[in-house]
């Protein structure tokens, strides 16, 4: 079920008229754009407004409730949101939580503007776009690549993007510069609604350019990500494929599109095939973090979590954190019981990741935790749009289940279509009215090339649901196998309470505490990576 927001009368905020100086950037409040001398910065309309609020009362705290007001329009926000776009805008401006130049962190307080800001008259427009945007700078922005400026995903809900990309060739000419790096500027954003701007700007640049690689490059990943994280259309994954497939039949050495081309097959469960070509593409580029930290989570995935955790060192020290790093860390450490987990929640929820994909973490960890409203809360309280995500939708289902509400929990699941399919049958097979064949699903999954370990938990349930417990059993001991290593949920999930309560399930717990126990000895017996671990900066 979707909550409508309280809405609030807004603070006074002064008319957005004029510019704003402070520190290095000149800040056009009429139209909406921050400088950094000759140069643009991609800031998105809701960060901006958060700058804007910010540097309003410089040097001051501004709390939780009065960037509700000001920068949302309502009477709260949850704080996980306010730090994930302060983190944003952080990004934006090139700015560091550890050694903040323009917003620092005020404990118990919420946030400042550091630098001073003075009033100014309005920003003459036409004289800064053309330094801005002179042949030299397009020409500068195009030998850099066609991927610097995406964001990094991972998975199916949270996959990296690369950091290199082919040098621009005949075919990308300056007039697609200002399209390409907006669409790129979106994507970063990891909304639903810019992923599909971007989309449709890259889709326009290719009508008029279709040999363009930097926009067959950033179309692969928006396509893919629009079909993990969003709501897929039909084709995306095949055309992210197929444009991946494209840039490699014109150059076998851009790691760049093998990055692309394994997240298209990581989005479709080839994970051996996904694995093998992320390791090509950090091969080729050994500072893309990005794919490293993908290749690690495809590891946990298979419950190699030792090897992950040391992927994602590597990554770190490739650059700086991926935008999912430290939320994939905290996920590995979680499944162990690791004490540090904590620490790296905490640092997900303030470096950056996205809203949608360290939403369904969290709520996961709500569910595998057996706190079904705490899950709610956390799903009602965020943007519209994310409740909207199939994904959190079936988790919310799933939430509702936990409680006993199984109308309520039916609803949502028949909302969220395709993506809470296994877990609405299991919910009908209660009452004898499941008509979904598990092992048709399997057959086409697998026919697919697909192997995710969490495929035959979702299916599990459904036979459990509809009285095959053996066969569900033998789902859940095929998922162990594949690298299954969450007991807890098997054992909070309402669909797979049968296979919790049978009298086998003890000897598969047993068996995932024991690859647990193999994972918690090599971690504890490598030093550099309990280094990491226990690292708080």
């Amino acid at each position: 079920m979707t909550a409508s927001p309280d809405t609030a009368e807004t603070g006074s905020v002064p008319p957005l008229t004029g510019s704003l100086k402070s520190g290095d950037l000149r800040i056009d409040l009429e139209r909406r754009i921050v400088w950094r001398g000759n140069m643009p910065l991609e800031i998105s309309d809701l960060s901006f407004d958060l700058l804007v609020a910010l540097a309003r009362q410089p040097g001051r705290a501004m709390d939780m409730d009065a960037m509700a007001r000001q920068v949302w329009n309502q009477a709260s926000v949850s704080e996980e949101t306010i730090a994930q776009r302060v983190a944003l805008l952080r990004k934006a401006l090139g700015d560091e939580a550890r050694q903040p130049r323009y917003v620092r962190t005020v404990r118990n307080s919420g946030y400042a503007w550091i630098p001073p800001v003075a009033e100014g008259p309005a920003i003459p427009l036409q004289g800064r776009l053309v330094k801005a945007f002179s042949l030299a700078g397009a020409a500068l922005i195009l030998v850099l690549g066609a991927a610097t400026l995406l964001p990094r995903w991972m998975e199916r809900t949270d996959q990296p993007a690369p950091v290199t990309a082919p040098v621009a060739g005949p075919a990308d000419s300056i007039d697609t510069t200002l399209p390409l790096q907006r669409a790129r500027s979106l994507l970063e954003l990891h909304r639903p609604e810019d992923t599909d701007t971007a989309i449709r700007l890259l889709e326009g640049i290719l009508d008029d350019h279709p040999d363009h690689a930097g926009a067959r490059l950033s179309l692969s990943f928006g396509l893919t990500t629009r079909a993990t994280k969003f709501t897929a259309q039909a084709g995306d994954v095949s055309r992210a494929e197929a444009l991946a497939r494209s840039l490699l039949a014109d150059n076998a050495r851009d790691g760049a599109a093998w990055h692309a081309l394994a997240y298209a097959l990581d989005a479709q469960g080839q994970i051996d095939e996904a694995l093998s070509a992320y390791t090509q593409a950090f091969t080729l580029d050994p500072g893309d973090a990005a794919a490293l930290s993908s290749a690690a989570y495809l590891l946990r995935v298979r419950g190699q979590i030792h090897a992950a955790l040391v992927l994602e060192a590597r990554a770190l020290e490739a650059g700086p954190p991926t935008l999912y790093g430290p939320l994939q860390i905290a996920v590995c450490l979680e499944l162990i019981h690791h004490p540090a987990a904590e620490i790296w929640w905490g640092r997900a929820l303030t470096e950056g990741a996205g809203t949608s994909v360290i939403l369904a973490e969290r709520m996961m960890a709500d569910l595998r935790a057996g706190r079904p409203a705490n899950a709610l809360d956390r799903y009602q309280a965020s943007a519209p749009g994310l409740q909207t995500t199939p994904r959190l939708q079936s988790l919310a289902g799933l939430a509702y289940w936990q409680l006993g509400e199984t109308d309520r929990a039916r609803r949502v699941f028949e909302r969220a279509g395709d993506a809470a399919q296994p877990e609405l049958a299991a919910l009908n097979a209660i009452d004898g009215h499941s008509a979904l064949s598990t092992q048709d699903w399997l057959n086409d999954a697998m026919s697919e090339g697909a192997s995710w370990p969490d495929l035959r938990i979702r299916l599990a349930g459904v036979e459990a649901r509809a009285g095959r417990t053996a066969r569900a059993l033998e789902l859940v001991g095929t998922a162990i196998d594949l690298g299954w290593r969450d007991a807890g949920w098997i054992e909070t999930s309402p669909a797979l309470a049968p296979v919790a309560q049978s009298a086998a399930w003890p000897a598969l717990a047993a068996r995932i505490e024991r690859e647990l126990d193999a994972q918690r000895r090599l971690i504890e017996a490598d030093p550099a990576l309990v280094s990491l671990i226990y690292a708080s900066d």
